[in-house]
């Protein structure tokens, strides 16, 4: 990483937990950030809302291209 760099944790989603060596944040002057979506809601309403208009747009625009790497069927119940 990069002088002033940041390491941004989005989760666990494969249930192991990324350890840093805190010299190299010390060292290199990186910023160290986490976000979990599920409450940024309660703590930045404004802020979610905005985000989710910005990403909804660009979507509308065709700008990103998310990439689908599986499909998988609703089942009726």
């Amino acid at each position: 990483m990069r002088w002033g760099g940041r390491y941004v944790v989005v989760g666990f989603a494969s249930g192991e937990i990324p350890k840093i060596p805190l010299n190299l944040v010390l060292l290199k002057g990186v910023w160290v950030v986490g976000f979990e979506n599920r409450t940024i809601l309660e703590h930045l309403t404004e802020v979610a809302r905005g985000h989710r208009r910005e990403v909804l747009q660009l979507l509308l625009e065709e700008r990103v291209h998310p990439r689908v790497a599986a499909v998988h069927p609703l089942r009726q119940s």
